[in-house]
């Protein structure tokens, strides 16, 4: 008897539901390449022009928001002495100082790629993690505002990564530089052997006929029916 009978369709419709106000929200998957692309990626990254201008300008306008509620605050108490709007001018700017700091602190916030690994420094040079890309799981990805932010999640641990502009040019680079490389092996290695290269079923890229796996998606190559 099968199981996926009219009592799973509603599992599917909710799971369905899910996943487009997730996408709505900016939240959506992405493909297994990406995994291949942070892997051999190599370099050092951050913001730079246009999008480190942006980015100082958020810190200026809530450095800005601080000094007037700072001012408003102790004006305030000039005038009344403690009262519930001074405490509440007061409480408002201190509570943005406190998210100046890791705005700050993330200015020249570095990606560093190198072998297999990426680490990420702050600032002030310091190390905030390191992570070996080996066994990343997937990728996900939430954009707002212009800007996008990678999950990157491993069976027990995730991290989040800012893609630069110039991050996603070197991606996109090494994507297409490993594309390219493969074609043209698969030329070469297609002339020394007899097997003809096979299309993957998953994310449709030509393979040479000696590749177990899909160079791009990493999917394993579909068993052969037997004759």
């Amino acid at each position: 008897m099968s199981t996926h009978g009219p009592e799973n369709r509603p599992a599917k419709s909710v799971k369905r539901a899910v996943i487009s106000a997730a996408a709505a929200f900016g939240f959506k998957p992405v493909g297994p390449k990406w995994i291949a692309a942070f892997t051999r990626l190599e370099g050092s990254f951050e913001r730079v022009g246009f999008e480190l201008a942006v980015y100082v300008m958020g810190i200026a306008s809530v450095g800005g928001m601080v000094s007037i509620l700072s001012v408003m605050a102790v004006r305030q108490y000039l005038h009344s002495r403690w009262t519930d709007t001074t405490t509440f001018f007061a409480i408002l700017a201190g509570c943005l100082s406190l998210v100046l700091y890791p705005l700050v602190s993330n200015v020249n916030l570095r990606y560093e790629f190198s072998a297999g690994s990426v680490r990420a420094y702050n600032t002030w040079r310091r190390l905030l993690w390191s992570e070996d890309l080996t066994g990343l799981k997937y990728v996900t990805a939430f954009s707002a505002r212009g800007s996008t932010a990678m999950t990157l999640v491993w069976p027990h641990r995730k991290r989040t990564l800012i893609l630069f502009d110039s991050m996603r040019e070197a991606v996109e680079a090494s994507l297409e530089s490993a594309k390219k490389a493969v074609e043209q092996r698969a030329i070469v290695e297609i002339k020394e052997d007899d097997e003809p290269s096979w299309i993957c079923p998953y994310c449709h890229e030509n393979n040479p006929g000696n590749f177990e796996e899909c160079w791009k998606c990493l999917k394993s190559r579909p068993v052969k029916a037997k004759s």
